[in-house]
Formats: C-alpha cells, sequence, structure tokens
C-alpha cells in the first residue's frame, strides 16, 4: 500500500474515531442523570432538613430564613416561579412592577418553605434514583420519610437554564401544583398595570408565615 494511501485511511479512521466521539458527548448531553438534575435538589433537601433540625423553639424564623434562602434560590428559578404564577398578565406589567414584584415574591417562597419545616423528628428525604421525563422537563422524586412509617412525596420539576437544572414546580404527593395553587391564590392581586395589592399580600404572607418577625 502506497504512503498516501495509508495516510488518507488513517485520517479516515481518526475522522471517524472523531464523529463517534462527538456523537457519544451529544448523547451524553441529552440523556440527563439523577446525578446531575438531582443534586439541587439534594442541596436543598440537606438545608432544609438543617433548617428543621434547628427548629422554631431554638433558633428564630428569621435566622432559619437565612439559612434556606441560599440552597433555595440555587435551586428554584425564581424567575420562571413568579412568572408562571402571574401567567398572560406578566407581559403586560411594566418593569418597575416586576422590579418590586421579584423580592416580594422570593421572601414569600423562602419563608412558607421555612414556616412548613419547622421542627425535626427524624425525618429523612431520600430521592428516587431515577428521573421521569417530562417533554423538555425531568421530575425529581423525593420521599419524605417521617419515623411513624408515613411518607410523603414531592416532585421537583426541573429544567435546564443558564444557572443549570433549577426547579420550576414542585408537586405534592405527584398531583398539587405550587405553581397552579399560587396562581389560584394571587391572581386577584394584578390590576391592569399596578402589581401594588399583590405586593402587599405577598408581604403581608410573609410577616404572618414569621409570626410578625419579618417584614419586607
Amino acid at each position: 500500500m502506497s504512503p498516501v494511501a495509508t495516510d488518507v485511511g488513517r485520517r479516515g479512521t481518526l475522522a471517524l474515531l472523531g464523529a463517534a466521539a462527538l456523537f457519544a458527548a451529544t448523547s451524553a448531553r441529552a440523556a440527563p442523570t439523577i446525578l446531575d438534575v438531582g443534586e439541587p435538589v439534594q442541596t436543598f433537601c440537606d438545608a432544609l432538613v438543617a433548617v428543621m433540625k434547628a427548629g422554631s423553639r431554638n433558633v428564630p424564623f428569621p435566622q432559619r430564613y437565612n439559612m434556606l434562602a441560599p440552597a433555595l434560590n440555587g435551586t428554584f428559578d425564581i424567575e420562571a416561579l413568579l412568572q408562571a404564577v402571574i401567567g398572560p398578565r406578566w407581559s403586560a406589567l411594566p418593569e418597575s412592577e416586576k422590579v418590586r414584584l421579584r423580592p416580594a415574591f422570593n421572601a414569600f417562597v423562602i419563608a412558607s418553605w421555612v414556616a412548613n419545616f419547622d421542627e425535626y423528628s427524624g425525618q429523612r428525604f431520600d430521592l428516587l434514583p431515577t428521573l421521569r421525563p417530562v417533554g423538555s422537563e425531568e421530575i425529581v422524586q423525593v420521599t419524605i420519610q417521617k419515623m411513624s412509617g408515613d411518607s410523603k412525596k414531592l416532585d421537583f420539576v426541573m429544567r435546564q437554564t443558564p444557572a443549570g437544572w433549577q426547579a420550576v414546580d414542585v408537586l405534592l404527593d405527584g398531583t398539587i401544583s405550587q405553581v397552579a395553587t399560587q396562581r389560584s391564590d394571587f391572581r386577584s392581586g394584578i390590576h391592569g398595570e399596578d402589581a401594588s395589592a399583590l405586593i402587599t399580600n405577598l408581604q403581608k404572607k410573609v410577616s404572618d408565615l414569621s409570626g410578625g418577625t419579618m417584614h419586607t
């Protein structure tokens, strides 16, 4: 075989190997794993357990709020949650109202989790080892196992964002959408291009959830 033919053959083989490597990399990106998608959920669950162990009897609400906030804001896409809760009215709101809404809603989301998980009695958060794909989103299933043997299920609806995989909804017992519930609660808080009523409502909820110790 001539040197030219050998060189061509080598180049062809290298091209095939390169194409195979590219295909493998693309396939890997197209098939997310529980290690990738579940990591932020695990981080959030660990922070939630730490907040529960701190307990409402020993640690003031604002301190537990600050404990949970970094993990929650890393796990949840708050902007996507807010837009989903507001629905079609979001696009009609001026940027000035959106700027006012974002911190009020963020504070409400954090306060809600802190208030609902305020004591620890041996609960364990277990992530199921497999994902459940729904369109372009992935469901991370979490079982909250109690010492009594009872359990609850939380499904985190995860979406790929520029910041990585983040939650855009949570389903209680696999069916009750947090976004849908909040949308029903808050739909009357926006009047035209004015979100003042909703902002006031969110601020009141944070105050109530914190026992009057937080005012946003």
